[in-house]
């Protein structure tokens, strides 16, 4: 546990002033989750500090929020991941009752692991979880990590192009999830573009902690088998890229970060 001591001339003070472990809670972390009959989320927790400092390491118990489709918060629960164990929990199944159909799943760290003096390496330890997106029979899986860090600000005045190209040969539509991880609305505006040609955008504001879909349907771009790419004007956070769905015309669906 971080050992807080005051300003001492006293040399002694210094040294252990020195050796004390700097280690601190980092921000909370968001992604998407989706509870859909064609899609659902299933969330994996891992304790990563004590992989990285497992003499005295111990468990960790992580505080898992979930925030609707307009940001209002339905439900929150807790989940205790042992020492260098991980804990691997359907949407479902770790909150009972009847789910949205989408929003923000947030994650925060609670307790103090107790760690020795060779954890003070570790800094800010973040709440590390993935997202796995699958269809109920799992014939289709996606795996994405943290889409965002909690925020206090929007970025509005940002325009953002994603570097990810998606080719559009055998692809039904391309469906974008865009999430606002901060505590004010924030206008927003997807687009989606092929080259230096503008395809089609889609404006909104986003209430806090809320997320919303946009769909492009392949009659945007099937005319030139042409990769596409998605962009933002004003992004919600400095990192809250919108998560990409490509729906096959053979059936099925994988998914990334744009």
């Amino acid at each position: 546990m971080t050992t807080m001591l005051g300003k001492n001339k006293n040399p002694v003070s210094r040294m252990l002033n020195s050796l004390a472990p700097n280690f601190s809670y980092g921000r909370a972390l968001t992604q998407l989750f989706l509870h859909e009959p064609e899609r659902r989320t299933t969330l994996t927790f891992t304790n990563v500090a004590s992989l990285y400092a497992p003499r005295g390491a111990s468990g960790c118990q992580f505080e898992v929020s979930l925030y609707g489709e307009t940001g209002e918060l339905v439900a929150a629960t807790d989940v205790v991941v042992p020492a260098y164990g991980s804990a691997s929990v359907h949407l479902a199944d770790l909150i009972p009752g009847t789910l949205p159909r989408h929003g923000l799943a947030v994650a925060r760290l609670r307790n103090a692991p107790r760690f020795h003096m060779g954890a003070r390496h570790l800094g800010a330890i973040a709440p590390f979880f993935y997202a796995l997106y699958h269809a109920p029979d799992m014939g289709s899986l996606a795996l994405v990590h943290n889409q965002s860090g909690i925020e206090s600000d929007v970025h509005s005045d940002s325009h953002w192009h994603s570097n990810l190209l998606v080719p559009t040969k055998g692809l039904r539509a391309l469906e974008a999830w865009q999430i606002n991880p901060t505590p004010v609305s924030a206008p927003s505006t997807l687009q989606l573009w092929r080259g230096e040609e503008l395809l089609d955008e889609r404006p909104t504001t986003l209430a806090p902690m809320a997320s919303r879909q946009e769909r492009f349907e392949s009659r945007l771009f099937e005319a030139r088998e042409q990769p596409v790419h998605i962009a933002v004007k004003g992004m919600t956070a400095a990192n809250a890229k919108p998560l990409l769905f490509h729906h096959h015309a053979a059936g099925g669906f994988s998914a990334s970060h744009a």
